[in-house]
C-alpha cells in the first residue's frame, strides 16, 4: 500500500481492511480490462460476419458478447 492509499482511507476503517478493500478493487478492475477486451474482440468478430447474420458463428459471437456485457455492468455496480 502506498502513502497516496492510506492518505484516501476513509475514517474509522483499519489499514488492513483498507489493504484488503484496495486489493478487491484491482482485481475487479483486472477482470474489467479482461473483459473490455474480449468486448472490443467480440465486436470486431461481428462486424467481420454481418454478411452472416443468423448463423451460427454469428449467433454465438452475438450471445457471448451479451454476456461479456452483462458480466461487465454487473463488476461495474460492485465498484
Amino acid at each position: 500500500m502506498t502513502i497516496q492509499d492510506l492518505l484516501k482511507m476513509p475514517k474509522g476503517m483499519k489499514p488492513d481492511e483498507w489493504e484488503a478493500e484496495l486489493k478487491r478493487r484491482n482485481k475487479i478492475n483486472d477482470q474489467l480490462m479482461k473483459l473490455s477486451t474480449e468486448r472490443y474482440d467480440l465486436l470486431d468478430a461481428i462486424d467481420v460476419l454481418k454478411d452472416e447474420i443468423g448463423s451460427d458463428r454469428y449467433n454465438k459471437k452475438k450471445s457471448r458478447l451479451s454476456e461479456v456485457e452483462a458480466k461487465i455492468e454487473k463488476l461495474k455496480a460492485s465498484l
